[in-house]
């Protein structure tokens, strides 16, 4: 706001007729005051909180695949499993019997009377094993009691572990070589925990089989 002051000079001619006279012209000087608005401009930022519900929808992982003869997935009782040794030498191996506790006792003192019996808190299973050479000759197919360990309880116990008290002279043993178009069956006794339901055979170091028969 502004105050300015302005010089108003007024003249005045009054005519007066008194008395037949003429009056003189006066000059009046005034202070005026004038308001004067100004008009300002500027910008203005309006800022203005939205709140956004965001809704995160979960995505599934996958879960991995799994393969016939894996610790997730061994071989069922009974099934054959075609398998390849070396990327070349093709075969198949089947569990086809399986005897447990004391009936597998039995059979392993029959073979041999001095068999020992099995650990405390473990009992015996005689399991007879299947092979066949399917493929064409990649050389000759051997497989013995030293490719293959049991899984009791989550443990893996190798034959070579049994060697203070596996039982002998079973027949026919599972000690077989074979040649394109051959096929033979062997037995093998290993030590599973009394209390595992489920025990496996495990050929090699990736082969699972269930010792259990289905129900």
């Amino acid at each position: 706001m502004r105050k300015l002051l302005f010089l108003a000079a007024v003249f005045a001619t009054l005519a007066l007729t008194a008395c037949g006279g003429t009056a003189e012209p006066q000059t009046i000087t005034e202070e005026v005051e004038v308001t004067r608005l100004v008009e300002v401009e500027r910008e203005v930022e309006v800022t203005r909180e939205v709140e956004v519900e965001v809704v995160v929808t979960p995505t599934a992982t996958p879960l991995p695949e799994t393969s016939a003869g894996s610790l997730a997935e061994p071989y069922t009782y009974g099934e054959t499993a075609f398998l390849t040794s070396n990327d070349e030498l093709s075969f198949s191996l089947t569990v086809t019997d399986v005897v447990r506790g004391p009936e597998a006792l039995q059979i392993i003192k029959s073979a041999n009377q001095f068999n020992e019996d099995p650990p405390e808190d473990f009992e015996f299973v005689v399991a007879r094993l299947a092979v066949e050479y399917t493929g064409d000759d990649a050389g000759q197919l051997e497989l013995t009691k030293r490719d293959v360990s049991v899984v009791t309880n989550g443990r893996i116990i190798a034959y070579s572990d049994t060697f203070t008290y596996a039982p002998c002279c079973l027949e026919p043993e599972f000690e077989i070589t074979l040649l394109p178009g051959g096929r033979a069956e062997g037995l093998i006794a290993l030590p599973v925990a009394v209390d595992d339901p489920n025990p496996l055979l495990l050929l090699g170091e990736s082969l699972y089989f269930s010792l259990t028969p289905s129900e």
